[in-house]
């Protein structure tokens, strides 16, 4: 299970850390604060290849944690 994603210079985040319930997660915002980023460094962080060349930053850098079971 995730529990936690932090994301340094990815997309508008330039150090910025998400818990993740154990249960369910909702990101709310107004347009443009950032939900899809957050959603695209997840699938970014399992292996989907999501990247388009205007989206493709020059160094990504993202952290999972991993919540012991």
């Amino acid at each position: 299970m995730i529990s936690a994603i932090q994301l340094l210079n990815f997309g508008k985040f330039k150090g910025k850390e998400f818990e993740l319930s154990n249960s369910a997660t909702v990101f709310l915002g107004k347009n443009e604060s950032g939900k899809t980023t957050i959603f695209d460094a997840l699938r970014l962080a399992i292996g989907s290849r999501f990247l388009t060349a205007s989206q493709e930053p020059k160094k990504v850098f993202f952290l999972v944690m991993v919540k012991p079971v």
